[in-house]
């Protein structure tokens, strides 16, 4: 099952999802919510027309969701870019993060099988989801989902590689 839908949403949906899921419960934090997810986007879009990006227009989706925290890196893995919720959900910030590799946020308890699989998988260029346990700037453990897709360039040359990740709670 996908982590999210590609599917549109519509301003009153996302705002009753967001009033019964999330813990955005006033007008104001709502309303930063979707300025950041709008900034977001915006500078999502910029940077694929920067490197010349092919990707589906349903994207925008992603952005609308809460929960969804987006990291794009270069092909050798090194973060050229975070969304807001990235910076939320792991207490860093954008400036913090840049030019680093995201293996930063794991630590001695995340599982060496798991990070091996993704790396298989991104040396091939080929999507993958994975759970893993990663670290929050306070030292923290949590758990997330993690969906990475390679992006390749309108000349099919794979130039960056997209990961979207949700918090989810703690394996069992």
């Amino acid at each position: 099952m996908p982590l999210f839908s590609l599917s549109p949403a519509c301003f009153c949906d996302k705002y009753r999802r967001v009033k019964a899921h999330h813990p955005l419960t006033t007008g104001m934090e709502f309303a930063r919510f979707v300025t950041d997810s709008s900034v977001d986007f915006q500078e999502f879009i910029r940077l694929g027309e920067r490197y010349h990006w092919q990707l589906p227009a349903a994207l925008k989706a992603v952005f609308e969701e809460p929960s969804l925290a987006v990291v794009v890196t270069d092909i050798s893995q090194h973060i050229v870019w975070v969304s807001s919720r990235f910076e939320h959900m792991t207490g860093f910030t954008r400036a913090e993060v840049v030019g680093k590799k995201p293996n930063m946020l794991q630590g001695t308890e995340t599982d060496t099988q798991t990070r091996q699989y993704i790396y298989q998988h991104l040396k091939q260029a080929l999507p993958v989801s994975a759970q893993l346990l990663n670290y929050r700037k306070d030292g923290q453990p949590y758990w997330c989902q993690i969906h990475i897709h390679p992006i390749f360039d309108q000349t099919d040359t794979l130039v960056h590689f997209a990961a979207v990740e949700k918090e989810i709670p703690a394996s069992l």
